[in-house]
């Protein structure tokens, strides 16, 4: 599955005595990726999701949204949970800022948080890469990436 909106307002988590599950909700967007071609919920030109968390191809063919996009958008989310700050500095406009996230790269995390590991500012740097293909090739190659952090 492609789930085309993850933000941290569809991360759900429970902390239980001796545990934390973690959930994805709002699979609204989401499609098989390997199977669909196209969604019904969405029409050539459409954009969805969230732009603070959208990768640059999300907006330019979304109907054809990958794995490698989820995989930004949770770069974006550790980003934004870490530093508490989005990682762009968007215009008021939504053109402009649709804009930001086509012509632009994100401002380096260690620039709002210069206390954090640099493997773990590598991860994120790699997940907000503009080029997909420079990205972690699925979600388990960068989950062993951030269990390996120190």
């Amino acid at each position: 599955y492609v789930h085309r909106d993850i933000k941290p307002a569809n991360v759900l988590i429970d902390v239980s005595d001796s545990s934390i599950n973690v959930q994805l909700a709002d699979f609204g967007l989401a499609r098989v990726y390997q199977t669909s071609r196209m969604s019904g919920i969405t029409m050539q030109g459409d954009v969805g999701g969230s732009l603070a968390f959208a990768p640059p191809e999300h907006l330019t063919d979304y109907r054809n949204a990958a794995p490698a996009g989820d995989l930004y958008s949770v770069g974006a989310m550790l980003y934004t949970l870490l530093t508490d700050e989005f990682i762009y500095e968007f215009p008021d406009s939504i053109a402009k800022a649709v804009l930001v996230v086509l012509q632009t790269d994100p401002v380096p995390i260690q620039e709002r948080r210069d206390d954090l590991p640099d493997d773990l500012v590598a991860i994120i740097r790699r997940s907000l890469d503009r080029e997909a293909t420079n990205r972690f090739a699925s979600a388990t190659e960068m989950r062993a990436a951030l269990m390996d952090t120190k």
